[in-house]
């Protein structure tokens, strides 16, 4: 094809305006010229030509002249749709929670911040108060321990019962020494009374 002659036209991409040159053998341009223009000369793969809000197609003609802007648009990529009717189905279904600790309020805070900054306030009013107790307490565990009698074992009778079972067993250990051996000499039987003695105490 000779093409005789070339004509500039504006494109508007999505990084900015850009002027490309164009062959033209006739006096009107095509969609489909226009389109492998945009091809050659911009690196936008997948995209349609819309000039004054209308898509361009192939068998679009034009005047130089009267041409104007050209947008490049991207194409893309979408589903068939339906996602909102699925949300509105799956609305139905998720359980309501009572849990606004995630909202924010009209200073964008969390509400969980400004709940713990209230609990940290009442705890910090309240200081005061769990300390009177502390030592209320303290003071009741001293008083409490203070009115409790010592236990001091004292009994005369048992005392004087021990003394005299302690004299009886020491008595009868003398008597049977001395029953054992009366057929020996006296310093033997003052030898055996004095073991008596020490048995009798090892007892005690």
């Amino acid at each position: 094809m000779d093409c005789s002659l070339r004509r500039s036209i504006m494109l508007q991409l999505a990084d900015g305006c850009k002027c490309v040159s164009i062959d033209s053998c006739g006096p009107v341009l095509t969609g489909r010229q226009l389109r492998e223009t945009v091809s050659e000369r911009t690196s936008v793969c997948d995209f349609y030509l819309t000039r004054n809000g209308r898509i361009v197609s192939d068998e679009d003609e034009f005047l130089p002249s009267s041409l104007g802007l050209v947008r490049v648009l991207s194409r893309l990529r979408g589903g068939k749709g339906g996602f909102g009717s699925m949300l509105r189905a799956l609305g139905s279904s998720i359980d309501r929670t009572t849990n606004r600790e995630a909202c924010r309020d009209l200073s964008g805070r969390r509400m969980r911040d400004v709940n713990a900054d209230k609990k940290l306030a009442d705890w910090v009013k309240q200081e005061a108060e769990r300390e009177k107790q502390r030592e209320e307490e303290k003071r009741e565990r001293r008083e409490r321990r203070r009115a409790e009698p010592k236990h001091n074992f004292d009994s005369h009778g048992y005392l004087t019962s021990v003394k005299e079972q302690s004299e009886r067993a020491v008595d009868a250990v003398r008597a049977g020494m001395s029953a054992s051996t009366s057929s020996k000499t006296a310093p033997s039987s003052c030898a055996s009374a004095a073991e008596a003695e020490q048995c009798s105490r090892a007892l005690l």
